[in-house]
């Protein structure tokens, strides 16, 4: 995916599944790009920078579900 920093990003809801059953609702920012995003593949990412940024996590993040508008 082709980011482009000048481009603002956009924000969705999405509802974060933890593995302890917890769900969260949350604000996410989306870049925008030139290509078609394609939603299996931007929540299937999303899951893999939380984990990396969040690498000593107690609860780690199962299943993300943006919310279409």
């Amino acid at each position: 995916m082709n980011h482009n920093p000048f481009m603002p990003r956009e924000q969705r809801t999405a509802i974060l599944t933890f593995d302890n059953g917890q769900r969260v609702r949350a604000e996410i920012l989306i870049p925008k790009s030139d290509r078609p995003i394609f939603h299996d593949d931007l929540e299937r990412r999303f899951i893999e920078d939380f984990h990396k940024s969040q690498p000593r996590a107690v609860h780690k993040l199962v299943k993300v579900h943006i919310l279409r508008n």
